[in-house]
């Protein structure tokens, strides 16, 4: 984990992004309401995806807000037109700022409040 720490230190997001958090890749809470906090003390695996592209067939997602000098790594899409994914750090807790539920999917907005990584044990 040290080893991935580091790595995850050396490129920080260079800006503020937002990126898309999917159950399958993320612990999401089902009932998110406006406020509300989620902490996960893992690494957070996410999407680099427009906000204006779709996401079908996913009853919940977030769109999370990322500020810059989060640690993060890049990973290329393995197929032509998959969205690349973002490896954050872990620690990160973030804020529930709208939950809009439609019909078929729950979209929640979020932003990240704060980093708190745990301390590992040699």
């Amino acid at each position: 984990m040290a080893e991935i720490d580091e790595t995850l230190e050396l490129r920080p997001t260079p800006e503020a992004i937002v990126v898309t958090l999917v159950p399958t890749s993320a612990r999401i809470p089902t009932a998110l309401t406006q406020g509300d906090r989620v902490f996960e003390p893992s690494y957070l695996m996410s999407f680099l995806m427009g906000l204006s592209e779709p996401v079908e067939d996913i009853p919940l997602l977030v769109r999370l807000s990322v500020p810059a000098g989060t640690p993060a790594l890049f990973q290329e899409p393995a197929l032509p037109g998959n969205p690349g994914t973002l490896l954050l750090a872990r620690g990160i807790e973030w804020e529930v700022m709208r939950v809009v539920k439609l019909p078929s999917q729950t979209m929640v907005t979020a932003r990240v409040i704060e980093r708190r990584p745990q301390q590992l044990r040699d």
